[in-house]
């Protein structure tokens, strides 16, 4: 079973829709109490992300559909407010068009850093159009850049995860892949010392789906980039990355061996 995470980030206004964002104390029991505050006004809770804020407060922004409901946005608002439990409410939605947008300051959080989204159409598009156009010189580019930001990501993960240990920062990266929409699944296939060399399996990595969305016969350079330079950076050895398997030239899925790097 796949489980869907909706942020409250942007609503299709299909109802009478607003955003709410709620700090709350941070003890067992207070979401269950403020969400029975919007289940008494018949306020449904369509999606909403609970956090715990700095200063060891919680934050609630949830998408609510007042529809069905006779009570007003303001006065279910003033209500939170005057709960022991509630230290601020915020609410209210921008609509622009057919859609609506949260009328108060936020920001997107990821493991303790700020974070950007993206759509995978997008990013498809992006990765599908460098791979069209520029050809060689495209998938020079896309692996160069990868290869820098997997090997900075290495470090940022050895220190987060306190842990030096190269099979579990591999599968770590596997796990955060899966979790960012990267890819839906890997396998570590080899994983030896001696020689050196790691094989992973990856499947519906963003890469090739952006190549067989565009019907593009390519490699996924950027992938193989990401992942040299992030077991480069675990092992402080320069690594070279193939992808003799590549779901974008037909395969069942994306192999990747990462060796260390031979000069000719």
């Amino acid at each position: 079973m796949t489980y869907i995470l909706q942020l409250p980030l942007v609503a299709e206004m299909k109802g009478k829709y607003w955003f709410f964002a709620l700090r709350l104390r941070n003890e067992p029991g207070v979401l269950s109490k403020v969400s029975g505050v919007f289940a008494k006004a018949n306020v449904n809770i369509l999606n909403g992300v609970h956090t715990i804020a700095e200063g060891g407060h919680a934050d609630w922004v949830l998408l609510t559909d007042f529809t069905k409901s006779k009570v007003e946005p303001s006065e279910l608002a003033s209500k939170l407010a005057k709960m022991p439990e509630v230290i601020k409410v915020d609410y209210g939605i921008k609509v622009l068009g057919e859609l609506g947008f949260p009328a108060f300051d936020f920001k997107l959080v990821f493991h303790n850093e700020n974070v950007a989204v993206w759509r995978t159409t997008w990013f498809t598009t992006f990765f599908g159009g460098i791979a069209r156009y520029f050809k060689e010189s495209g998938e020079v580019f896309l692996y160069q850049t990868a290869y820098v930001a997997g090997y900075m990501i290495s470090k940022w993960w050895m220190n987060k995860a306190k842990t030096n240990d190269p099979l579990k920062l591999i599968q770590l990266a596997g796990e955060a892949l899966k979790v960012l929409g990267w890819i839906r699944d890997y396998e570590v296939v080899k994983f030896q010392d001696e020689p050196l060399e790691v094989v992973i399996r990856v499947k519906e990595n963003i890469e090739s789906r952006a190549h067989r969305n565009l019907n593009i016969k390519a490699n996924c350079y950027f992938m193989m980039g990401l992942l040299a330079g992030y077991i480069s950076g675990i092992f402080n050895k320069q690594m070279i990355a193939r992808e003799p398997a590549c779901e974008a030239l037909g395969h069942e899925f994306c192999e990747y061996h990462i060796t260390p790097y031979k000069a000719a």
